[in-house]
Order: structure tokens, then C-alpha cells, then sequence
């Protein structure tokens, strides 16, 4: 009895662990491609990207390189002519990145390193 007692308590302490937050984290180097989706192999439900240098945006010059996105809330920003552009957005299996030079839109610079943090 004291066997199955056990097994049962380390049963539910698992099962309690298992829907907790888990957090993976990566870095990826920017490639220059306009959009480039980034496998994780699931759906965050959360997600913060930052630049090597740790910032997400320049405010100075209005460069956007990352930041924090949700899986109906992707990081955009107003282009000159006041349209939405993304820097940054959730989807299955994981996330897609953009680069605009005109656009400031960094999240996939050519040669740039980012951290990310995707919880699942």
C-alpha cells in the first residue's frame, strides 16, 4: 500500500507539472528574407525576441527588431502612410520573423543574431 501511495502522490505531482508554463528558448540569425518562419515544433503562447545586443527596438531611428507577441496580438507597427506592418507574429509550430528595409522592420536582418523566449 505505501508503494501505491507513492506512485499515486509522484502521479499527481507530475500531472501538475504538465500544465505548468514550459519555456524554450533559441536564437536564430537573420537571413534577409522578407518573411521566414522559425520552427519550434508547437504554438507558443508567448513569445519575446530581442536582439544579441538585448533590445527589441531602436527608438532613435525606429528600427523594430523583435519584442513580445501572443497568439492574436503579433507585434506591429504603423508604416509612413499609417498601415500595420509586422515585426513579429505567432503561428503554428512556431513564429515568423520580417525584414523591410524601408519599412524599419529588423526582425530578420541579414547576419543579425536574436534570443528568443517561447513559452509553451
Amino acid at each position: 500500500k505505501a508503494e501505491q501511495a507513492a506512485l499515486s502522490a509522484l502521479t499527481e505531482r507530475v500531472a501538475a507539472l504538465e500544465v505548468l508554463p514550459q519555456l524554450a528558448t533559441g536564437t536564430y540569425t537573420g537571413n534577409g528574407a522578407a518573411s521566414r518562419f522559425i520552427s519550434l515544433g508547437f504554438t507558443p503562447k508567448a513569445l519575446l525576441v530581442f536582439t544579441s545586443e538585448g533590445y527589441p527596438a531602436s527608438p532613435y531611428v525606429n528600427y523594430y527588431f523583435g519584442g513580445m507577441a501572443f497568439p492574436e496580438l503579433p507585434v506591429e507597427v504603423f508604416d509612413r502612410v499609417g498601415d500595420k506592418v509586422q515585426v513579429l507574429e505567432i503561428t503554428e509550430d512556431g513564429f515568423r520573423v520580417f525584414y523591410d528595409y524601408d519599412l524599419d522592420l529588423y526582425s530578420n536582418q541579414k547576419d543579425t543574431k536574436y534570443y528568443y523566449m517561447a513559452w509553451k
